[in-house]
């Protein structure tokens, strides 16, 4: 499955809408475009989360992505698996949604 790009979905929440009559309706599908847009985008490693969720880190030194989450009792970022991780990372998003039954069709 592609990618889908912010117009694919800004269009597809606009027509999903239950009847899309108004600008307001639109300006709530835009808004859903957006907030999914920020979801997916890598933000400063700064801003997240600092819990057991678990999140992509991007580190520049090895230059790919880590699935960690953070460990408050020891006060670093934890691989999955349980490992410390000692390298540095610069980025973060969240991890994607797990696929549908239906995605996994052939």
């Amino acid at each position: 499955m592609a990618e889908k790009t912010l117009g694919r979905i800004a269009q597809e929440a606009f027509w999903n809408a239950t009847g899309p009559t108004s600008a307001d309706d639109w300006e709530v599908a835009v808004s859903a475009a957006i907030a999914e847009y920020e979801a997916r985008r890598w933000k400063a490693i700064a801003t997240a989360p600092r819990t057991r969720q678990y999140i992509l880190a991007y580190s520049p030194e090895r230059k790919m992505s880590f699935q960690v989450c953070w460990d408050h009792e020891w006060g670093y970022w934890q691989m999955m698996g349980g490992g410390k991780c000692t390298m540095e990372f610069t980025l973060w998003t969240a991890l994607p949604a797990p696929p549908k039954e239906a995605d996994n069709a052939a």
